[in-house]
């Protein structure tokens, strides 16, 4: 049985228990903007987020629909008609805002890799690193 181990500390730890480990090739990062048009939406954080590669994209959404609630940006994501409004956790945040890679919509069943492999690729601007992801959100059109 193997495992992945955190960081470079972890060595010792598990070479005493004799556990084998896979490097830490897994760590994936990633940059959560608001798209260009979103005026009305805060950028949620300025450091690089890091996570393994296979999470996927539903645990993103509520992590950028928890942190804009946060913020107090939920006048713009809930209204008092919503019967979510009082209950903000009934809420399915993929139906409040959309993710985009390079302006493809993200679909929430996709894993972060997938969206690297699909959508992340050449030609990339001056500032742009092939290994740091750039996502973009917005809020969901009402239909």
């Amino acid at each position: 049985m193997g495992c992945k181990k955190l960081n470079n500390s972890d060595d010792q730890i598990l070479t005493k228990a004799r556990i084998e480990c896979q490097g830490v090739d897994d760590v994936f990062r990633f940059h959560l903007h608001p798209e260009l048009t979103s005026h009305d939406l805060p950028q949620i954080t300025k450091s690089v987020l890091k996570t393994r590669s296979t999470l996927g994209l539903n645990k993103v959404y509520k992590y950028l629909f928890k942190r804009l609630l946060q913020q107090k940006v939920d006048d713009l994501l809930l209204r008092e008609s919503d019967s979510s409004y009082e209950n903000p956790d009934s809420i399915v945040p993929e139906e409040k805002i959309e993710l985009y890679c390079r302006g493809h919509y993200l679909k929430p069943t996709l894993q972060l890799r997938d969206v690297k492999e699909l959508f992340w690729k050449e030609p990339f601007d001056n500032n742009q690193s092939p290994d740091l992801l750039i996502l973009h959100y917005k809020k969901k059109l009402s239909q």
